[in-house]
């Protein structure tokens, strides 16, 4: 049904469009990181030692957050992409 609806160039106008509200009125990087830290730091006391010194989650979460928005752009920038074949 998502790829026969992807075919309407309609359709593909109004994800577009929404994507972009999206990006402009709800993705806020600076309080999604917020909250990661905030909840790093409600965590961190109660995380093993081993744990906490291999895990490196965080650090590729918020560097997931700070690029996302261009990569989004990027993509809406471009002509909308036909529905991937699966192999």
């Amino acid at each position: 049904m998502c790829k026969r609806l992807w075919q309407l160039p309609e359709i593909r106008q109004r994800y577009r469009a929404e994507m972009r509200r999206l990006l402009s009125e709800v993705w806020s990087e600076k309080t999604l990181l917020a909250e990661l830290e905030r909840l790093q730091l409600l965590i961190d006391p109660y995380r093993a030692a081993t744990i906490s010194r291999g895990d490196n989650s965080s650090p590729k979460i918020m560097s997931f957050v700070d690029r996302r928005r261009s990569e989004i752009e990027a993509e809406l920038n471009g002509p909308a992409p036909d529905w991937p074949e699966l192999p």
